[in-house]
């Protein structure tokens, strides 16, 4: 089973972490699901089309990828990425979801617009522990 780690471009859904990062938190959880990983896989700055992993895929064969997040997949290649992905075992690290298929995929993306189409809380304009408390209350998000 061929293996790969990929970075993409640090900003990731709602993180930014440089490709150094990401593979310090990847290999961190291939270290402890005792994964081993023969390859890197550097995608381009601004980039979340896996255009590099595609291509390793198709002309020299891999069999499972590790990303840090699912974020880093481009939801506008969805049925693209869908179909090429297809055959690959996934592992989306810090969401700790590991799958392969179709209908993982399409989880996976469904996932990604609720969470894209979700409100956040403008943290920058609190001023205080209680008043984050008292919004998230408000959001309906703590007891």
């Amino acid at each position: 089973m061929t293996t790969a780690l990929v970075t993409t471009d640090p900003c990731i859904g709602p993180w930014v972490i440089p490709s150094r990062g990401q593979n310090l938190i990847i290999h961190a959880y291939a270290s402890a699901k005792n994964i081993k990983i023969d390859t890197v896989i550097p995608e381009p700055l601004f980039s979340r089309e896996l255009s590099t992993t595609r291509w390793v895929l198709k002309n020299k064969g891999l069999s499972r990828i590790l990303l840090c997040s699912y974020h880093q997949l481009n939801p506008e290649k969805r049925s693209q990425l869908i179909e090429e992905l297809e055959p690959l075992e996934i592992h989306f690290v810090l969401e700790e979801l590991t799958g392969k298929g179709t209908d993982f995929l399409t989880k996976v993306f469904n996932e990604i617009e609720i969470f894209q189409n979700t409100n956040s809380i403008p943290i920058e304009k609190l001023t205080s522990y209680q008043e984050m408390q008292n919004t998230l209350q408000m959001a309906g998000d703590r007891p």
